[in-house]
């Protein structure tokens, strides 16, 4: 399974703010990025990073512009084709680990699986894939910050996805775990042939992706490192 391209196409964000003029997150950006690659998008605080990520999640929909994934402009799916999306297609990760706290490791990887359905990899499998076997019934509490965001990592694998979006997945980390989480998604996105997005203000993060672009005040503003070709596959909706 190839992961799916992704086309951008003069996106926009404008939030509006009462009594103000309209806040501006994103301007006239457009991108293509491979499906099968890594990239990381990167900027300072209150660049639009944050929210470029969203609205490639389907959180939210752009002001103007489209975007594709998989040949399909995300923009046009119902609120119920895009959950299904998010469930089944896309592995999301955050800085805040997002664990639900009265549920174990291993009960918090099986819940992706019971919300998404379909195809899986057993949870318990994966979390000794990601050396965690021993901790696997413990609760979120009783886990480093560390091992919490391999937990969450294997919460959005689990389901094999064809795109995984991170963001700032190493913000809380120091530079050992922080290396450790790198590994773990540069890894399961070549295993699988994902495509993979990165938010981060880390250079050294940055670096290690296929292909870095640089936000500034919502407009793309630098781009560096090669894109290679890849195979287009559908998006399923």
């Amino acid at each position: 399974m190839t992961g799916d391209p992704i086309i951008l196409d003069r996106i926009g964000r404008r939030y509006a703010v009462p009594g103000a003029d309209a806040v501006c997150a994103l301007d006239d950006v457009s991108l293509d990025i491979a499906g099968g690659t890594s990239l990381a998008i990167t900027g300072p605080s209150g660049c639009g990073k944050s929210t470029l990520l969203g609205l490639l999640a389907g959180l939210e929909p752009p002001s103007s512009g489209r975007i594709w994934i998989g040949g399909v402009d995300i923009a046009t799916l119902s609120d119920a084709e895009s959950a299904r999306l998010r469930r089944e297609q896309l592995g999301l990760v955050f800085q805040a680990d997002n664990l639900l706290p009265f549920l174990t490791a291993v009960e918090n990887v099986a819940l992706q699986v019971a919300l998404g359905g379909g195809d899986s990899q057993p949870p318990l499998e994966l979390l000794s894939e990601l050396h965690l076997a021993d901790h696997a019934h413990k609760l979120p509490d009783q886990l480093s910050g560390g091992q919490r965001q391999r937990v969450s990592i294997a919460a959005a694998l689990v389901k094999a996805p064809r795109l995984i979006l991170a963001d700032e997945p190493t913000g809380s980390l120091d530079a050992r775990s922080s290396g450790g989480v790198v590994d773990l998604l540069l890894d399961a996105q070549r295993k699988s042939g994902a495509t993979l997005i990165v938010v981060t203000h880390d250079a050294d993060v940055a670096a290690r992706m296929d292909r870095v672009i640089r936000l500034h005040d919502g407009r793309l503003a630098g781009e560096a490192g090669p894109i290679a070709p890849a195979e287009t596959g559908d998006l399923r909706v």
